[in-house]
C-alpha cells in the first residue's frame, strides 16, 4: 500500500541541463517563463487553481522585479491594453515580458 501511496520518484535537472547547459541559454528563454509568472500572479485567490501556485507566482514576480531594480537592467517600458510590456538587459541578452494590469477579468468557467 505504501508503495501506491508514494509513486515513483524522477528528477527532470538532466532534461534542463541537457536543455539550457549555461546560464545565458537559459537566460535567453526566460521571456515567456516570466510572462506566465505575472499572469498567475495577478489571478484571484479562488477559483480552479490552486493558491499555493498563485502564491509562489506573486514571490517569484516580486523578486524579479526586485532583482531588476537593483541591478537597474529596465531598458524600455510599454504600456497596452494587455498590460506593461517591459524589456530589461540581463547579462546581455534582451528579455521582455508583459505584466498584466491589476484589473483582471476572472478565469473562464469552462
Amino acid at each position: 500500500y505504501q508503495r501506491r501511496v508514494r509513486g515513483p520518484q524522477y528528477t527532470l535537472d538532466h532534461i534542463v541541463k541537457e536543455r539550457y547547459p549555461t546560464f545565458p541559454d537559459a537566460v535567453k528563454d526566460l521571456d515567456d517563463a516570466l510572462s506566465l509568472v505575472f499572469l498567475f500572479s495577478t489571478m484571484p485567490r479562488q477559483g480552479r487553481i490552486q493558491t499555493g501556485i498563485i502564491n509562489k507566482c506573486r514571490i517569484l514576480a516580486v523578486e524579479f522585479m526586485h532583482y531588476v531594480i537593483a541591478a537597474r537592467c529596465v531598458r524600455k517600458v510599454f504600456v497596452s491594453i494587455k498590460g506593461f510590456y517591459i524589456q530589461a538587459e540581463i547579462e546581455g541578452n534582451d528579455i521582455t515580458w508583459i505584466v498584466p494590469h491589476q484589473f483582471t477579468t476572472p478565469p473562464p468557467t469552462n
